[in-house]
């Protein structure tokens, strides 16, 4: 599954929706008009495509309201937070995508990060932090050492709910 993040994206599927973005405020909810699917049908494609997607056991914790929401618990491996004497850092990073779903809409919300939106390396020492104050300065602008991450975690989000629409549009 983690290869077909890298397949070409359909554009149709891009044009849907704003992407996922990291912001002062927080990472924004994502609202998808999907308009000749009633809220059982995507409810139960997109059980499907998360049942497809995270094969291997104990990848994720995926639990649901049926035909309203699914909540999935995982980490993206690897992920690049930063770069300290030129020396890239990587961590697995926890999330949390929650698909809400009515009729003809499905709302995505992601969370980033661990308890307190820490990033704990495999000791448990947190070694990063995902809340908007760790990514950004005072002004507004990313901190010098979030740029990459902001950057990754952006891509993680979009590749994963782009990957998730364009299956519930087939």
């Amino acid at each position: 599954p983690e290869d077909e993040l890298l397949v070409e994206k359909d554009p149709k599927v891009e044009l849907l929706f704003s992407p996922f973005e990291m912001t002062q405020e927080g990472i924004k909810p994502v609202v998808v008009s999907i308009n000749n699917l009633s809220s059982i049908e995507l409810y139960n494609k997109t059980l499907d495509w998360t049942n497809s997607f995270y094969i291997i056991p104990n990848q994720a914790t995926i639990t649901s309201v049926p035909d309203e929401k699914i909540n999935i618990k995982a980490f993206a491996k690897n992920v690049q937070f930063g770069t300290i004497m030129g020396m890239d850092l990587f961590a697995d990073l926890p999330y949390l995508f929650v698909v809400d779903f009515t009729d003809g809409e499905i709302t995505m919300t992601f969370t980033l990060g661990g308890e307190n939106d820490d990033i704990t390396d495999e000791n448990g020492e947190v070694i990063a932090n995902t809340s908007p104050s760790h990514i950004f300065n005072k002004n507004g602008d990313v901190r010098k050492m979030s740029k990459i991450f902001k950057a990754e975690a952006e891509k993680i989000m979009n590749d994963l709910s782009y990957a998730m629409v364009d299956y519930l549009l087939k």
